[in-house]
């Protein structure tokens, strides 16, 4: 809050009136004119990304068959492909790729129909142990180069969803603006203003109970005396009054009156009757000896997170949620990072090992959260699936730690905003390099995460001037970095990624605009 007249739009409610006080204003129409009408364009969308750590599963083993991409395009330089998904149906079991596969009951077509399956995303740079490159964040990294980790570093599109006016037009319900659980998650110390320093947002609750109190544990229909109007203008009097305030304190007095202003906002909140708690607790379930080599246990604590989420959305307490995934889903005892995920290109035994935990994360937890949410009747129709958009993706692409064709597996619409069903192919199928004689594929370049990021925005209802700065290019994040020299060459070619595909970062990504 570098000005105090920056008060975010829910604070401008309130004002301190003669005698202490508090006047309640009503909402001005005409400040949240076109706010609002974006939302009921969308409906009350909710956004869900899941991210596993690693990767490195095959791409034979990730994606559908080829043939199934019966439509090509010349974008951004090169040919990009796409196909109906269309899967096999084999002893009971739907299958759209070796890891996409479940039970039919599970995954009827259906459910298919409001699928994605998206090839061909990459990073543009090496940014091996990242934990939000899907998000937004390039400097999250151990590995990247330092140019990356000292400037790569953004708020995430959760948080700039969960700050923006647009998704979150009336906050009357919402107590959690974004459930974070995991530590994929950044944004400003002061958000609502987008100032003070980038950190990392602390994870919302540990436990399913606990995020369960958070979101429902307190609820009121008593009006609570406004905390803020109490501080407010000692605040002022000190932020503007004594010329021995530092900048930085000045920045510090800021995001503390900030937060301020966001519990005064939770206390105020009416949510009505909650849903009815949990009995079992995920630690129960993660506290004995055993867990990190269980995953049926490790498949039901995420099931039993799973339901507090849906929990959330259905009600509107919280419509935004980012999940990192530390457990493997198997059952492996050895040293995973070093024994399988680094070995999984020149081992059989390996890839099949990381192959089979990726299927059972879709079909067990990625899976049961979608049909979760496509249990839900949304109002004005459809599901609360149909109105999401449920997001998983991988640390790194068919080589551990490398950051190209990331996988990104969707469900939903997002309310009407994408088309779905497709499998979408964005490699340029001429620049590949660095196979192995196991894993016998290439690293494609294709588009960027820029797009992607961009795409989400956009799906979601975020305005362009909410996210985007033309001066370094389209999409999300303002972050370009030249290829590190030697990284990738193609003899005769131009580089990996030529201004066409630079210039293409703020267009939604190719056949997903519905």
């Amino acid at each position: 809050m570098s000005n105090p007249s920056a008060i975010k739009r829910e604070r401008r409610r309130f004002l301190l009136g003669s005698g202490g006080a508090a006047l309640a204003l009503p909402l001005l129409p005409s400040l949240f004119a076109r706010d609002a009408a974006a939302q009921s364009a969308g409906g009350q969308k909710a956004f869900v990304h899941m991210l596993s750590w690693h990767g490195g599963v095959c791409q034979r083993n990730m994606y559908p068959p080829a043939a199934t991409q019966t439509e090509r395009l010349n974008y951004a330089g090169h040919e990009v492909r796409r196909g109906a998904l269309a899967p096999s149906t084999v002893s009971g079991q739907t299958q759209i790729s070796d890891v996409l596969r479940a039970p039919s009951t599970a995954l009827p077509a259906g459910m298919v129909a409001k699928m994605n399956v998206l090839n061909g995303v990459d990073i543009p740079f090496y940014i091996g142990h990242n934990r939000s490159q899907g998000l937004g964040n390039f400097a999250d990294s151990d590995q990247a180069d330092d140019a990356v980790r000292s400037g790569g570093r953004r708020m995430t599109i959760d948080q700039i969803m969960a700050w923006s006016p647009t998704f979150y037009p009336d906050l009357a319900r919402v107590r959690e603006r974004a459930m974070v659980l995991g530590n994929s998650s950044w944004t400003w110390s002061n958000p609502a203003n987008r100032s003070g320093t980038l950190q990392r947002t602390g994870r919302t609750a540990q436990s399913n109970l606990e995020l369960f109190d958070k979101l429902f544990g307190t609820t009121t229909t008593a009006t609570r005396p406004l905390v803020v109007d109490q501080v407010l203008e000692s605040y002022r009097q000190l932020r503007n009054g004594n010329a021995r305030l530092s900048a930085a304190d000045k920045q510090r007095l800021d995001d503390h009156v900030q937060r301020i202003f966001e519990l005064q906002r939770k206390l105020q909140l009416a949510t009505g009757a909650p849903p009815a708690k949990p009995t079992l607790s995920t630690d129960s379930v993660r506290s004995p000896a055993g867990f990190e080599i269980s995953p049926d246990r490790q498949v039901q604590a995420q099931g039993l997170m799973n339901d507090i989420v849906v929990a959330a959305i259905s009600t509107g307490v919280s419509r935004i949620c980012v999940t990192t995934h530390d457990e493997t889903f198997s059952s492996y005892a050895g040293d995973w990072h070093q024994d399988i995920a680094h070995q999984s290109s020149d081992r059989l035994d390996a890839q099949t090992t990381i192959t089979t935990a990726s299927r059972r994360f879709f079909n067990q937890c990625v899976l049961d959260l979608a049909n979760k949410l496509n249990a839900v009747s949304a109002a004005g129709g459809g599901t609360a699936l149909d109105q999401s958009l449920l997001v998983w993706t991988h640390e790194s692409g068919n080589y551990t730690h490398d950051s190209t064709s990331v996988p990104i597996i969707t469900f939903g619409s997002a309310g009407g905003a994408l088309r779905t069903g497709q499998y979408l192919d964005y490699r340029n199928l001429n620049k590949g390099f660095g196979g192995t004689a196991v894993q016998m594929e290439n690293r494609w370049h294709g588009l960027l995460m820029h797009q992607w990021c961009g795409t989400m925005l956009q799906a979601m209802g975020i305005p362009k001037n909410g996210y985007e700065n033309l001066a370094q290019n389209g999409g999300y994040p303002d972050f370009r970095y030249d290829q590190l020299p030697g990284w990738a060459r193609y003899p005769g070619a131009e580089a990996p990624y030529p201004s066409a595909v630079w210039s293409a970062t703020g267009d939604m990504l190719p056949w997903l605009r519905a």
